[in-house]
């Protein structure tokens, strides 16, 4: 006794509430979805509504309620998107994977401009997560790892080869050791 709904109606629902309740943070899925075309409508009755309730901003519920999330700040992510090669024009991808493990690797492919596999977060720690599932971090060259077992056997001061130490340098997604490293995309 199933039903099936469009995928358009599915992301414009998600972006709908994104926008109308997440504020400065409606940024992320907005950028990582993967049609930006849908007309997503008006926003009055929300904003109503969220006024008539006194509600908190987004902020204060991920510090106040969610605060075991990785993204505390829109500074804790300083760059949200697809990671496109400079040298092939290829786009980082996850390949779908979900969980770690020795066959989540990650590759790069043809740019598709769909977010999703294609879609990624770096955050101010370092770590370099899909938007699939972003418990994953990316562990240079090509691995998928958990993050919490990632950060814990690896302290933030003290970068290592096998860690994922990952900055941007203008443009330039780079890996290594406190910025020296090999380029990976930008």
């Amino acid at each position: 006794l199933g039903y099936t709904v469009p995928q358009d109606d599915l992301w414009r629902n998600r972006l709908r509430a994104a926008v109308g309740w997440m504020d400065e943070y409606a940024e992320i899925p907005l950028t990582i979805q993967p049609r930006s075309d849908l007309d997503l409508g008006r926003f009055d009755e929300i904003i109503d509504l969220r006024r008539r309730l006194q509600c908190h901003s987004f902020g204060w519920y991920l510090s106040e309620v969610a605060s075991l999330n990785f993204i505390r700040s829109m500074e804790d992510v300083p760059f949200v998107g697809p990671i496109r090669s400079v040298h092939s024009g290829r786009c980082l991808d996850s390949m779908g994977h979900t969980q770690e493990g020795p066959a989540a690797r990650i590759g790069v492919f043809p740019c598709h401009g769909q977010g999703g596999t294609q879609a990624w977060f770096l955050t101010r720690q370092g770590t370099l997560r899909p938007s699939g599932n972003d418990a994953l971090c990316v562990e240079a060259p090509d691995r998928l790892r958990s993050c919490d077992g990632l950060l814990k056997t690896v302290p933030p001061s003290v970068p290592s080869v096998s860690s994922p130490v990952w900055s941007l340098e203008g443009k330039q997604l780079v890996w290594g050791v406190r910025g020296e490293g090999k380029e990976k995309e930008g």
